[in-house]
Parts: structure tokens; C-alpha cells; sequence
């Protein structure tokens, strides 16, 4: 209810809202491995291309 009620306040603000279905994606938190920067040349190590492993 907390959600839907953010959502509705900020289309009122006049934003574009988007929800995602957290329990159907994966998503990996960070590791801390320091294997992965920011830069393309370094990427995190959990991303092959597009696809998270």
C-alpha cells in the first residue's frame, strides 16, 4: 500500500512511474570482490555481456 501510494503522488508530480517485480528477476547484490570498477574495461564480475550470472 506504501508503494502504491508513492507511485500515485509522484504521477500526480507529474513523473513517469515503472514497476518492476523484484521477485521474478536476478539481481545480485555487490560481492566486494574488487574485480570490477565503473569503467567498461573493468567490468563488475558478475555481468557476462548482458546477462547477470
Amino acid at each position: 500500500m506504501l508503494v502504491k501510494a508513492f507511485a500515485e503522488g509522484a504521477e500526480q508530480a507529474g513523473n513517469t512511474v515503472t514497476e518492476f517485480f523484484l521477485d521474478g528477476m536476478e539481481i545480485h547484490g555487490c560481492k566486494d570482490c574488487f574485480g570490477g570498477h565503473s569503467g567498461r574495461e573493468c567490468p563488475c564480475v558478475q555481468w557476462r555481456g548482458s546477462i547477470r550470472q
